[in-house]
């Protein structure tokens, strides 16, 4: 069977719900035509492009029951967690820079007001405690700040029952940050939210957006 029958079979099985696929190789030069200021026009370069050029496109932009419109190569997904890489990458520019230290207490930026949940009460009263320890942006990019995801964790489902706060994958950046944290900074690791407290961090040094940091020093780049 070929790639093309065999992603194709993978979609109607349900193997898979769909995908967009490209692939190319290396040889050769994109380029943009620039004009300057003074009028001259200049070659500059967009990337890398190649003679081999793969593309696929199978499935539905829903698995939800009556959406039959088709996947497109210009389809826009949700990337989740994986800009936490860029935002780390982000991160580490302005620590290369000296703009900010990794073992720099961070938390006069976003962070004032997280207690730590250490348990219930029998009654289910959470028990809340001061936060002692300094929060770092290397603690952040580590996962070992204690901030969590309230989707992930069970004891912050519990918190949310008690306070009657909504769980959710898709909460807003405040949202994110009203939630306790689960243990002193720097005692544990919990796959969190700490890498989106990085991403704050950054505003705030910068006086950029995230997005226009990222476009200006990676992107563009």
């Amino acid at each position: 069977m070929s790639i093309d029958e065999v992603l194709e079979k993978a979609a109607q099985d349900g193997t898979i719900p769909g995908a967009v696929m490209l692939a190319t190789n290396t040889s050769g030069k994109a380029w943009r035509p620039v004009r300057s200021a003074s009028g001259k026009t200049k070659k500059i370069t967009l990337g890398l492009t190649g003679d081999f050029n793969f593309k696929k496109v199978i499935g539905k932009k829903s698995l939800q029951a009556g959406c039959d419109d088709p996947l497109r190569l210009d389809s826009v997904f949700t990337i989740a967690s994986m800009t936490k890489l860029l935002t780390s990458i982000a991160l580490l520019q302005l620590h290369e820079h000296g703009t900010v230290g990794l073992d720099q207490d961070v938390s006069e930026y976003v962070l004032t007001k997280q207690s730590i949940l250490t348990g219930f009460s029998k009654d289910g009263t959470p028990i809340l405690v001061k936060r002692e320890k300094d929060i770092t942006l290397r603690l952040l990019l580590t996962h070992s700040s204690s901030a969590s995801y309230s989707f992930m964790d069970p004891k912050l489902q519990q918190y949310a029952q008690y306070t009657g706060k909504s769980v959710t994958e898709s909460s807003t950046i405040d949202d994110i940050f009203d939630w306790p944290l689960l243990y002193q900074p720097g005692e544990g690791w919990t796959y969190g939210a700490g890498i989106t407290w990085v991403g704050k961090v950054l505003e705030k040094l910068t006086g950029k957006s995230l997005e226009e940091y990222m476009q200006e020093n990676i992107f563009n780049p």
